[in-house]
């Protein structure tokens, strides 16, 4: 063989570096749902991230309609550079990667949701309870700068170089979640006036239609000098499940795996000017047990093969069937496998800068000093710290501050901005209208990759119907 090898690596799904392409082509930002968390229509919507929150709405019932939340992310590369891969693009990609990237997208797709206040003979709130059932699908990945590059460029660049794989993370799932909340309010006879205090908890459980998940691995590439071998050395078990055939948009999968997760969260209200919460959700884990297979490499090996141009732009596809037979390692059916839930931490705080008892149309707070029925002007600031890097988290923190105005109960609306998670910058808006007992209102946590492809890493949406009675 003569000449320098640029194709090192070419996989279908299930082999390692197809679902880090599958995650970073797709840069935007914003893997969580804040629209909901500042907008006060969304109150049900926004207790899938802060449970205790559930209830704080003037409505004893509320249905939520089919709604839908998307994102996509990475932390190095604009949107408009990524989505136009070519041999000119790569180049210019690879020189932007972080010393280790973070990218992921996903999609929520909620099916039903339904929120019961109860109300006591002395007109205060005793409990609450709530009812979620939504699709979760997503790839998330994290891997180092030297394998980016070299997936985009070719081992050409890196001959006589071994390039280092440290804590190369992969994971992709389709999971179904039922949810139930219960909410209670905790008042004191001495602090009530002033203080209260709510305490909330979700059960889960989990169907998980399909998975693929690559634990952190580690391992080594060598590129001989003059091109005439590559040495892989690495020590992995990639897990999939369900995936042959598998459509992110299928309705109707069959059940692989199932689990339990569980959400717990406190939120203070100091005379309805200040709130404070403390979130710990998706606590838990999904087990698969059908249609598995395990692919696992415990030694090295040495590929000799044809000369072909990058990863992303030669060939057209035709690949050394012994490299990717090799990479695979020995395949395994029916291997059980569990895949931990994205576990975070959610902090926030809002502020209330509106204090007027006898403003026109707030009669729900004349009535009851300290349920008022809408805050006109509010002050959030959020900050969310991953456990993992599992779809739909990271383990890079997010902060975000936001601005909502509320006319009468009618109109909801404002923006955010953040920094941090999968993204870099993010800016968002949101607006929302109740117009009798329906809520109609559409957001996005991050619009910048739309506006600003050229340099923003993305941008996300939500939308959200519901009745409220």
């Amino acid at each position: 063989m003569s000449g320098i090898m640029n194709k090192v690596l070419k996989l279908s799904f299930y082999p390692i570096a197809c679902l880090v392409m599958i995650s970073w082509v797709l840069p935007a930002s914003a893997q969580y749902n804040l629209v909901t968390l500042y907008d006060q229509h969304w109150n049900l919507a926004g207790s899938k991230l802060i449970p205790s929150k559930l209830g704080m709405d003037d409505s004893r019932l509320q249905v939520l309609l089919p709604g839908q939340f998307a994102y996509a992310g990475n932390s190095a590369v604009p949107l408009q550079m990524a989505s136009r891969i070519n041999t000119v693009s790569a180049k210019r990609i690879a020189e932007r990667l972080n010393f280790r990237t973070h990218a992921g997208i996903g999609q929520e797709q909620e099916y039903l949701g339904l929120a019961y206040r109860h109300i006591g003979y002395n007109g205060s709130e005793r409990y609450s309870l709530g009812i979620n059932v939504y699709d979760r699908m997503g790839v998330s990945s994290s891997f180092p700068r030297d394998l980016g590059q070299l997936l985009l460029l070719g081992n050409a660049s890196f001959a006589g170089q071994t390039v280092e794989i440290e804590k190369l993370e992969l994971a992709a799932w389709h999971l179904r979640d039922y949810g139930f909340a219960f909410v209670k309010p905790i008042n004191t006879p001495y602090f009530n006036r002033l203080f209260q205090l709510r305490i909330g908890a979700r059960v889960k459980y989990l169907q998980g239609f399909a998975g693929a998940h690559l634990p952190a691995t580690d391992g080594r590439i060598s590129t001989e000098g003059s091109g005439q071998y590559i040495d892989f050395q690495t020590n992995y078990q990639y897990h999939t499940s369900g995936v042959q055939g598998w459509n992110m948009n299928n309705r109707n999968p069959a059940m692989n795996g199932q689990g339990f997760g569980g959400d717990l969260s406190i939120t203070g209200n100091f005379a309805n000017l200040i709130k404070g919460s403390i979130s710990v959700v998706d606590i838990g884990s999904v087990t698969f047990t059908g249609n598995t297979r395990q692919y696992e490499r415990t030694e090295g090996f040495r590929y000799q093969g044809q000369v072909s141009g990058n990863l992303l732009t030669g060939a057209n596809g035709q690949f050394d069937t012994l490299l990717t037979r090799s990479l695979q390692g020995v395949k395994t059916e029916d291997v059980d496998f569990t895949m931990q839930l994205p576990t975070r931490v959610i902090v926030q705080g809002e502020f209330s800068i509106d204090h007027d008892p006898g403003r026109k149309g707030n009669l729900e707070y004349k009535k009851r000093k300290f349920n008022k029925k809408y805050d006109k002007h509010t002050l959030y600031l959020t900050y969310i710290q991953g456990i993992n890097r599992m779809p739909g988290n990271s383990i890079r923190p997010l902060i975000s501050a936001a601005y909502s105005y509320s006319w009468g109960y009618v109109l909801s609306m404002g923006g955010n901005i953040s920094y941090g998670g999968l993204n870099r910058l993010g800016m968002g808006a949101f607006a929302s209208v109740r117009l009798g007992p329906v809520r109609i209102g559409a957001g996005s946590s991050n619009f910048l990759g739309v506006i600003f492809s050229g340099w923003a890493t993305g941008a996300d949406y939500s939308i959200n119907a519901a009745f409220a009675f």
